[in-house]
């Protein structure tokens, strides 16, 4: 017991000197006093084989970037997903597309599609550390189970 009370009381005291240092501890790599960020997003629109809008499925992105978005399609099949990080190049978020209504509008597979973001897709930036966004749009046709 005496062990891990040292210990958490040893990591504590050594991120709070690195903090009052300017030691950057946040970033996935080194800056100094802070990271840049970027805004992006992901939209489209979900349909059948048959282009029908499917109205009530959920999209959302993986949590590996320590947020969890998603949205739910409107009628139109048409959803919106916006959030803000630290901009790497070649990055690559899934995208899931779930079925979640039951019976309401039949039953459809879910689907997963990569969708890759890199820094010469960033626009609008400050020149400091807002690097600017990005927007993608991925349009995606479920299939019937």
């Amino acid at each position: 017991m005496k062990k891990i009370k040292y210990h958490k009381l040893k990591h504590w005291l050594l991120a709070t000197a690195a903090g009052l240092l300017g030691v950057n501890v946040g970033c996935d790599f080194p800056v100094e006093y802070g990271c840049p960020t970027a805004d992006y997003e992901v939209k489209g629109r979900v349909a059948t084989q048959d282009d029908v809008p499917i109205n009530g499925a959920e999209v959302s992105l993986d949590n590996k970037y320590y947020f969890y978005t998603s949205d739910t399609t409107d009628a139109d099949g048409r959803y919106y997903i916006q959030f803000s990080k630290v901009p790497i190049d070649g990055d690559t978020l899934k995208v899931y597309f779930s079925d979640i209504d039951g019976e309401a509008n039949g039953h459809y597979a879910d689907t997963t599609v990569k969708v890759v973001f890199n820094l010469s897709d960033l626009h609008g930036g400050d020149g400091h550390w807002y690097e600017g966004r990005a927007a993608k749009e991925v349009d995606v046709k479920l299939r019937e189970r």
